[in-house]
């Protein structure tokens, strides 16, 4: 019964193996891994700034107001805006619509350096990461069947985001160590922004095929 059971759990291996086998679910994976990357680079460069910008013994309540007005802005974002956005728009557009917001951060920070475009960076990552963001992308797994959806949850929640916030800070690291100005991880945030917003927009027809080939299949 035992043995039977383990043979039954796919590895990390068998779940690597099957999202790299599967087109829709590589790019599930590609999507969280780009956008595990761009927030990573986004929470850097706020918290870079706002230490660079406030003094030290205000640094505590002024973050503590700044996670208090965000966490309040994700919770009305989930009770009145996702839902609205989720009928009024395809879920394509709503996954695009945060990367968008971290590109015009990324470039307010490149324009004008500063307090306010750190804010423009994590306003929208506060604001709708755990909201809109999750909540779309708990949508791609919907055409997935259960086992399928299984392995890639499994494969993304032990490698695929702890990887992609691995592989931000490592290159945040080495940035640091070799005395790389700020505005080099403003411009990583922005093509990690941009190449999120591409897989978000990409992923539109491939969620629309396999999601009809599985109504077809179930009636």
């Amino acid at each position: 019964g035992g043995a039977g059971k383990s043979s039954e759990t796919p590895t990390i291996a068998d779940n690597l193996a099957f999202v790299a086998r599967s087109p829709y679910a590589g790019r599930i994976a590609l999507l969280l891994i780009v956008a595990a990357v761009a927030l990573t680079f986004g929470d850097f460069l706020f918290k870079q700034t706002v230490a660079a910008n406030v003094p030290q013994a205000e640094l505590g309540t002024y973050f503590a107001s700044i996670y208090l007005v965000l966490n309040s802005v994700s919770l009305l974002a989930q009770i009145f805006l996702v839902s609205w956005l989720l009928r009024r728009f395809d879920l394509s557009t709503a996954l695009s619509i945060l990367p968008f917001l971290l590109m015009v951060g990324a470039g307010a920070m490149l324009a004008v350096p500063g307090l306010a475009a750190a804010i423009a960076i994590k306003s929208p990552d506060g604001a709708l990461r755990y909201s809109l963001h999750r909540t779309a992308t708990e949508l791609l797994f919907v055409p997935l069947s259960e086992g399928a959806r299984r392995r890639v949850k499994a494969f993304i929640d032990v490698i695929g985001q702890r990887g992609g916030q691995a592989l931000a800070s490592g290159i945040i690291l080495g940035l640091v160590a070799i005395g790389a100005p700020g505005r080099w991880i403003a411009v990583l945030l922005g093509i990690s922004a941009a190449l999120w917003l591409g897989v978000a927009i990409a992923l539109r027809r491939h969620y629309l095929d396999l999601f009809r080939g599985r109504l077809r299949r179930l009636s």
